[in-house]
């Protein structure tokens, strides 16, 4: 059976969502006046779906638009061997914004944590949300950090990534290994989890781009 690369599209507009301050707030000082979310959000699925493609065997995807999943939805895809990866994208929203799409996403993810025959990796929201599905923390920082990061892998090579993020993970989730972190050990960039799936804080698929 030929396989496919699933891709969870969690650019979902906080303008929306008025009690969404943080995303309100990205909205404002990430794009500013002039330019569009639908710009922001289209260019940022392309990107994803770039390094999703690169980084699979398939050339083949699937694009889920996080804002119309069910939880059901979500069980039978995860449950289902068509597809390679899932690759959970970023957001402008908080895993901890009280919304319906947010919150049926962690839970699909963590119910399925034993279950699920595909495998998944997360980049920044998703990473997020991978880490709070295996038993970790998700923390503000006492500073955003937008731009290029200096980060440091396991085996000892250093890269400068992109990122664009006001939260961490501030501790590995039981089991986990660290893949990467800043220069300073302060925050964890690069994690592969109990469970096999791995997570970037960072934005890899932006590699060479401006956010």
């Amino acid at each position: 059976m030929k396989q496919k690369v699933g891709i969870i599209n969690n650019y979902v507009d906080p303008r929306s969502h008025p009690h969404d301050i943080e995303g309100t707030y990205l909205i404002r000082q990430f794009l500013g006046p002039q330019k569009e979310f639908e710009e922001f959000a289209g260019s940022g699925l392309q990107n994803l779906i770039r390094y999703a493609v690169s980084h699979s065997i398939s050339e083949d995807y699937e694009v889920f638009h996080a804002a119309r999943m069910t939880y059901d939805q979500y069980l039978e895809i995860f449950h289902n061997h068509q597809y390679e990866r899932f690759y959970i994208g970023g957001s402008l929203h908080s895993p901890h914004d009280p919304e319906t799409w947010i919150n049926i996403q962690q839970q699909a993810i963590l119910d399925t944590q034993l279950t699920r025959v595909v495998p998944m990796e997360g980049v920044c929201f998703g990473f997020e949300q991978l880490a709070l599905a295996n038993g970790g923390k998700v923390e503000k920082l006492s500073q955003m950090r937008q731009g290029q990061q200096v980060i440091k892998w396991s085996d000892g090579r250093q890269e400068t990534v992109r990122v664009n993020h006001s939260e961490f993970v501030p501790t590995l989730p039981p089991g986990a290994e660290m893949l990467a972190q800043d220069v300073q050990g302060q925050v964890f960039y690069g994690i592969r989890f109990s469970n096999g799936d791995r997570g970037f804080q960072h934005h890899p698929e932006f590699v060479n781009q401006s956010l």
